[in-house]
């Protein structure tokens, strides 16, 4: 169910009056409407990009909630009160679903994922990053709603002071990136291998908040990463084509910002900035 369905459009995907989308079924062959509030967009790593995500024409629906911080399956009654174009559609795909795994799925959790694995995390704030890439490719998800395929999701831990936009700067930076690409395994075309063993090597410069100038420099950070996250967004909105190269030129002035405050941070010498610019 995860991977059939997709928008046909993305200018008129959502009808406003009753929060229900119009998407093309692979497994039935036709599109159908469903309501969508299960929905999340499915992410494959070649949508995922420094500071911003491409469009995604896949939807992933996730009949799960959260109880007592424990994720359980939602069950039929209230799917069906709730959802009920959604689970009609679960119904016309009901004997698929069940023949999955050689029928290990049929009984009263037919509608259910195989492996339920980390639902709960897709649900909050994180880093997105492609497992594999021709240069670091971060970005946030502020909010929570993406789900993907072929990556990993950074999720910060509860102690941790700095804010994800700062690390999300560090990491899309020159000079992680080429810290990166000495440890990792290459690949063919330009490519590497973003691993999850590769990115916790990485030496992320924390911040002594109680140091006025280390501060300053934090919060320097997440002002020039909000404005990368405002100027992508608006290239992408953007049609006409000097407008898109006048943003395209202030991406690359925030870009060099954001280097060169690292390069700060991590109070690197000449002669090692000479070597990661090239």
């Amino acid at each position: 169910v995860s991977e059939s369905l997709s928008p046909p459009d993305e200018d008129d995907l959502i009808s406003q009056v009753n929060n229900t989308l119009n998407v093309y079924s692979k497994a039935l062959n036709r599109i159908i409407t469903i309501e969508s509030n299960l929905t999340h967009p499915f992410l494959q790593g070649k949508e995922i990009k420094p500071y911003q995500i491409l469009y995604s024409n896949k939807l992933l629906i996730i009949p799960y909630q959260f109880v007592n911080g424990k994720t359980q399956l939602i069950d039929e009654k209230q799917i069906g009160i709730n959802s009920p174009e959604l689970f009609n559609y679960f119904l016309q795909n009901k004997s698929v679903l069940e023949n999955r795994e050689k029928r290990k799925m049929a009984g009263d959790k037919w509608y259910s994922y195989v492996y339920p694995k980390n639902i709960e995390l897709m649900s909050k704030p994180k880093i997105l990053v492609p497992d594999i890439a021709n240069t670091s490719s971060f970005v946030l998800d502020e909010k929570g709603i993406y789900t993907f395929t072929s990556g990993y999701g950074i999720i910060l831990k509860s102690n941790v002071c700095e804010s994800n936009k700062y690390i999300l700067g560090l990491l899309n930076s020159k000079l992680l990136d080429f810290y990166l690409k000495k440890i990792s395994t290459p690949i063919r075309g330009g490519f590497f291998r973003y691993f999850s063993h590769f990115l916790e090597q990485l030496p992320i410069r924390l911040i002594d908040f109680s140091n006025d100038q280390d501060k300053s420099k934090h919060s320097r950070m997440v002002q020039l990463v909000e404005q990368m996250l405002r100027l992508h967004q608006q290239i992408n909105q953007e049609n006409v084509p000097s407008s898109k190269k006048i943003i395209q030129q202030q991406i690359k002035v925030i870009d060099k910002q954001i280097n060169q405050l690292v390069y700060e941070l991590y109070e690197l010498t000449d002669e090692i900035i000479a070597l990661i610019e090239g």
